[in-house]
């Protein structure tokens, strides 16, 4: 099934950039959501493996695009004299989590969870990630000089 998702993300990577420059911040918050409406449904139709595996397809391309096209406004959100330590940080924070999400999601199978309430935990993450593109994307969009200078 992950081989499904990585199909899915390859595709969503490739055309996050563009997809983001041309159109704008606020299309991450519809990757999003559409990421986590799909983890939900993964969850609820999980037994059906030809669905699931449709549905990993998905998963696997909003949520490669979102990833991809985050580095990609982050890049236009930091002024040019702080975008290299900027980004850095930003990815260090995202590698933390992926270390982190597997470990929990272990402790909370070893606990003998649902796996249905895991795929929905899993959901909420790219919840707050579109809660945050959302405020990105107004900030990008008052700002005329397409960068946002933090003080």
């Amino acid at each position: 099934m992950l081989s499904f998702q990585a199909i899915g993300a390859l595709v969503g990577m490739s055309i996050a950039g563009a997809a983001i420059s041309r159109f704008s911040a606020r299309l991450l918050t519809v990757s999003l959501s559409l990421g986590a409406l799909l983890l939900i449904a993964l969850a609820l139709l999980v037994e059906a493996l030809v669905t699931a595996s449709v549905i990993m397809v998905f998963v696997g391309f909003t949520l490669g695009f979102s990833c991809s096209g985050a580095v990609a406004l982050a890049g236009t959100l930091f002024p040019a004299d702080v975008r290299c330590g900027g980004l850095g940080f930003a990815m260090a924070a995202v590698r933390i989590g992926q270390i982190l999400l597997p470990g929990a999601m272990g402790l909370l199978l070893a606990s003998h969870a649902a796996i249905v309430l895991l795929m929905i935990i899993t959901a909420v993450i790219p919840i707050l990630g579109g809660i945050t593109a959302y405020g990105l994307g107004a900030i990008d969009a008052k700002d005329d000089s397409s960068s946002v200078h933090f003080v």
